[in-house]
């Protein structure tokens, strides 16, 4: 992605501005090594920046592959200027990429505006990784930029927390557009983590990079349906995850008038009495049964709504 498009041009004036906002103020570039070509950890090493791991201290997580903070001081033709403007060009790349199968989170997951030093910030986002959920101490990749994406519509007006100074994290989302989430510099209004809530936003990240390449709707309004269908999905007392997923891609596919076709609603009657059986059911069916069911499930709507 070139610095001269408008969105890199737009996404560097504000990181500009977030910064300069506040008095004492600095701004950080918060990247994932994991993904890292063998070319790109060429391309930073050799960058004379220091780094600071984010501690998280989980056996899946190597030392070498921890998240790393960089600060930066940018200004008119500064090394760190390059490096910003470099982090939002590549940045944008992955983002607008198109979805590829297994492919892993993005690199460079987000640029943080904070008044803390570089480790203390490290240090506040390790913390807030570590959530205790279902009785048990569970790692929450904060830094992944699938998850941040997908924060911006779980949030609402729940908080990320983080004990250190008040930040603003900005990170892009799947369309390309920079968004801005704060994170408070205390527990009092803080996200409710929940097993479920984990299930629900790996599910929501498989079905955008499923539908991204094949809807023609801008990615936000694509992922409110997304989220829309989940919910409906949830009230469907269906008790595999493997279902839950599969019967919401079916209906964000064909269109929820599915729903209200006879042939479909067998297919859910069996899968509560026998879970984890949808997908061995519909692994066998063709576009012509499905079209059926779109035809079938609009002529039932047609009818309750003459």
């Amino acid at each position: 992605m070139s610095l001269e498009t408008s969105p890199a041009l737009n996404a560097v004036a504000r990181l500009h501005e977030a910064t300069e906002r506040v008095p004492g103020q600095s701004l950080y570039l918060l990247v994932d090594p994991v993904t890292w070509s063998e070319e790109e950890h060429a391309r930073w090493s050799g960058r004379p920046v220091e780094w600071a791991a984010v501690p998280v201290r989980h056996p899946d997580v190597e030392p070498d592959q921890t998240p790393r903070l960089l600060q930066l001081a940018p200004g008119t033709a500064s090394a760190d200027d390059l490096l910003l403007k470099e982090s939002v060009s590549l940045s944008l790349d992955e983002v607008l990429r198109p979805a590829e199968a297994g492919r892993k989170a993005r690199s460079y997951c987000a640029w943080i505006a904070s008044s803390v030093s570089k480790q203390a910030l490290a240090n506040a986002i390790a913390g807030a990784c570590w959530q205790h959920i279902e009785e048990r101490r569970r790692l929450v990749r904060i830094w992944d930029p699938r998850l941040l994406s997908s924060w911006a519509d779980v949030c609402r007006q729940e908080e990320m927390a983080l004990d250190a100074a008040p930040s603003e994290w900005f990170f892009f989302d799947w369309s390309g557009d920079l968004i801005r989430l704060h994170a408070s510099g205390n527990r009092g209004h803080v996200m409710a983590w929940h097993e479920q809530r984990l299930v629900q936003l790996g599910a929501f990240n498989r079905l955008m990079q499923l539908l991204i390449p094949r809807q023609k709707a801008p990615a936000r309004a694509l992922g409110a349906e997304v989220w829309r269908t989940l919910a409906l999905v949830g009230q469907l007392n269906l008790l595999h995850e493997d279902d839950r997923f599969r019967v919401a891609r079916d209906c964000l596919l064909h269109g929820n008038a599915i729903r209200h076709s006879s042939r479909f609603a067998d297919l859910l009657a069996t899968a509560r009495e026998h879970p984890g059986s949808y997908g061995v059911m519909t692994s066998e069916m063709d576009s012509a049964d499905w079209r059926e069911m779109v035809r079938e499930g609009a002529s039932a709507l047609r009818s309750h709504n003459p």
